[in-house]
């Protein structure tokens, strides 16, 4: 396994590369998130909802199709 301190490791931990690894990053304690004003989802389903602008966060508004 590769050292922590390793590039390959760093990349494996960056949510915006293409090496990143969500289940190393899940396990890590060295993971640095870009920021920390983001919007928490309770589920994969309430993400989806937001991203294809089916729901709104700020207004908590979800129409139906």
């Amino acid at each position: 396994m590769a050292d922590d301190s390793s590039e390959t490791s760093d990349e494996s931990l960056d949510a915006t590369s293409e090496k990143f690894d969500p289940l190393k990053a899940l396990y890590s304690s060295k993971v640095q998130l870009s920021s920390t004003n983001v919007p928490i989802y309770d589920n994969i389903a309430k993400f989806e909802s937001v991203l294809k602008g089916i729901c709104h966060t700020q207004t908590k508004v979800c129409r139906m199709h």
